[in-house]
Formats: C-alpha cells, sequence, structure tokens
C-alpha cells in the first residue's frame, strides 16, 4: 500500500518489472488467438509474435531495461524506447 513517507527500493521496483515480464511471457501464448499481431516471426510461416507495448514511469522503464538486460539508458520525459525481447527456456 502506497504511504507518502514511504518509497520502494531499486530492487523492489526491479522485483516489480521481472513479474511483469515473466507475466507477459507466461500468458502470451493463451491469449494469442485474441490479439492483433505486427508481424510474422518466421516469413512464409504462420508462426506469429504479439506486440505489447507498456506505458510507465522511469524508474520501471529504468528497471525493466536492467531485468531485460539492456543497456542504461537516458529517457526523457515523453520519450519512447523500442525494447524487442525474445523468450527462451533455460534447461
Amino acid at each position: 500500500m502506497w504511504t507518502s513517507n514511504d518509497r520502494e527500493t531499486r530492487g523492489q521496483i526491479e522485483m516489480r518489472a521481472k513479474a511483469v515480464l515473466d507475466m507477459v511471457f507466461e500468458n502470451d501464448k493463451e491469449h494469442c488467438k485474441d490479439q492483433f499481431f505486427l508481424f510474422r516471426v518466421n516469413e512464409g510461416t504462420d508462426e506469429i509474435c504479439p506486440v505489447i507495448s507498456i506505458t510507465s514511469h522511469s524508474s520501471f522503464i529504468d528497471a525493466f531495461l536492467r531485468v531485460a538486460g539492456h543497456r542504461p539508458w537516458a529517457l526523457s520525459t515523453g520519450g519512447v524506447i523500442p525494447v524487442v525481447i525474445k523468450a527462451s527456456t533455460k534447461f
């Protein structure tokens, strides 16, 4: 619960960002049939890739980029950064 005198730590924000990524990649296959797809993964196949947009404040975007392994990026107010993330399973 938010309070005016309590702030999340960098680590807590990163945990939230990772939870968002985990949720997206765990659930994307369940919702693919209902989504609009922008492009095909492999030309000439039926393999499709959903496009997901996340809009947030700079602290969360910074954490999101860190947990995604992206290099540091200074994003100006109202700025946009396109990021492509490919999911893979580690064995």
